[in-house]
């Protein structure tokens, strides 16, 4: 789980824009999102993209 300080759902979507796909989020953490950890390409990638939508 990641806290990524804003909507974790808009987070998802804009992930999903650069084509990563995250887990889901909970009502209850919705400052939250669910993380995968996958391959050191696949994971460099997604922190390229994370680094993209959070700017």
């Amino acid at each position: 789980m990641a806290d990524v300080r804003r909507p974790g759902r808009e987070v998802m979507e804009a992930l999903a824009r650069e084509k990563v796909y995250i887990g889901r989020t909970w009502p209850s953490w919705p400052q939250h999102v669910r993380v995968t950890v996958g391959t050191r390409e696949e994971m460099e990638i997604f922190k390229a993209a994370l680094g993209r939508v959070m700017a």
